[in-house]
Parts: structure tokens; sequence; C-alpha cells
């Protein structure tokens, strides 16, 4: 992404913020700002949690059988959910939380990661899901609230 569009993505989220009451005082002014704030975040503060390693550890334990779905179901579908959950929650990670993390993740994972990542931002797919249903592409929360204006 360049820079210009980065910036409007943190004054946006600037704004989401304080729409749900978070004060932006002592927010980052621009996003140069809080990547500076980031980086320091992640060399000296970020460390690895208990609850940050018990949130991860479905990573490389797989999931356990949702209470929702049979068994016999998820013996079927956690073959895949499993190893595209992983790919998806380690991938989004900063190296460092995936360091910190003890997380497996190779130089051929991140390329991969990037590839699947640029796919998604692409212009045909964001043309194919900007005219898809609402009711696909948000929850029935969002649906609702948008119906009520």
């Amino acid at each position: 992404m360049c820079s210009s569009d980065l910036e409007q993505i943190w004054l946006e989220s600037k704004t989401w913020y304080r729409r749900y009451g978070v004060s932006d005082r002592p927010m980052p002014a621009t996003y140069a700002e809080f990547e500076q704030y980031w980086d320091a975040m992640m060399e000296r503060v970020l460390v690895a949690h208990p609850s940050a390693k018990y949130g991860v550890g479905y990573v490389t334990k797989g999931f356990p059988t949702p209470k929702a779905v049979h068994p016999l179901v998820w013996r079927i579908v956690s073959p895949v959910f499993n190893p595209l959950a992983a790919f998806l929650t380690t991938g989004g990670l900063p190296p460092r939380a995936r360091d910190l993390l003890n997380l497996p993740w190779s130089d051929k994972q991140e390329r991969r990661y990037q590839r699947f990542a640029a796919l998604w931002r692409s212009r045909p797919v964001n043309w194919l899901w900007d005219r898809l249903p609402m009711r696909v592409r948000m929850s029935g929360y969002a649906v609702k609230g948008y119906a009520r204006g």
C-alpha cells in the first residue's frame, strides 16, 4: 500500500476509536508516528504472555471440536480448517510476535501468505466483493444496523 493509503486508514481508524468512546488524545497523530510507536512496542514491550501463548496454541495443536459441530463432521472438516486457520493466524502476526510465541513460519509460507494477501487486495476481487449482496458480505447484525439507517 502506498503511504497516502496507509495514512488514510490510520486517520479512519482514529474515527472508529472515537465512535466507540476511546479518546484519540494519546494516539499518534500520523501513521509515521504510529509506526514508531508500533516498532517500540514490538521490540521493548511485547512479551510471550501465557494468555497469548494459549490463544495461539490452536495454531500448533489444532482447534477443538466446536460445541455446535457434530464430532464426525469436525473430523471431516478439521483437516482442512486447522491448517487454513493456522496459516491465516500466523501469517497475520508481525514477525516479532511469531518469534516470541515460537510459531513455526518459513520463508516459503511468508511468500505464500503475501501472495494470498495480494490476491485479496486485488482489483478483481474487490470488484466482485463490492457486487455481492450485503447479506453475503456482512453479518446479520451489520445488515440490520444498515437497514436501521
